[in-house]
């Protein structure tokens, strides 16, 4: 037994020694309460059901949206001074997975030549992980390029990556974020924070 002692005491100090810096980590990150949970986003003004997204500590996300079901990664940034994290959205794809009853037309326009797209909407840049997005009434003074984000899709848009901030949080919180890129709702949201997956 003499001979195991000192074996056992070292095997048992340095798992300690490992196991102490992965806690810690834990401890301290401020997204940890978001992992294995839902964040609810809805309107600031509507109230309407946005998004449901699901963070995981690996850098995997799902977003729920009004355009499907959505699987992809997230990068983060360093924590501003105001203590939230900076974290920027990537779908896997830019598919719309839309149900079929929802692209049926809308009650007497069966048969009838859709309405022409609108000529504006809004472009989003990235920049030092925050996104900017601004409202262009139409194509007018905007190169191809611009053209092209200016009707990109939701899905689209997120494709190519959107940044918001997340404060530390546990489940059962919710606040208004008034730091929402999108020029929509006055660029607010209600958040809810609840467990599990939903």
């Amino acid at each position: 037994m003499t001979h195991w002692a000192p074996f056992f005491l070292l095997t048992m100090t340095g798992a300690a020694v490992l196991a102490a810096p992965a806690n810690a980590a834990r401890a301290t990150d401020p997204l940890a309460g978001y992992y294995g949970n839902t964040m609810i986003c809805a309107g600031g003004q509507t109230g309407n059901d946005l998004c449901h997204l699901w963070l995981e500590r690996d850098g995997t996300m799902v977003n729920i949206d009004p355009s499907g079901i959505h699987k992809g990664h997230y990068t983060r940034g360093p924590k501003r001074r105001d203590g939230k994290v900076p974290i920027c959205l990537f779908y896997d794809t830019s598919d719309m997975v839309i149900p079929a009853e929802a692209m049926a037309p809308p009650p007497g326009m069966a048969g009838k030549p859709p309405p022409p797209m609108p000529k504006g909407g809004v472009i989003c840049t990235i920049r030092n992980f925050r996104s900017t997005c601004t409202i262009h009434e139409s194509e007018e003074g905007l190169d191809p390029a611009q053209r092209e984000r200016l009707h990109m899709t939701i899905a689209a848009r997120f494709h190519t990556g959107m940044c918001y901030p997340l404060p530390a949080a546990q489940p059962g919180k919710s606040w208004y974020e008034e730091d929402d890129p999108m020029p929509s709702q006055n660029g607010i949201d209600k958040v809810f924070l609840v467990k599990g997956h939903r």
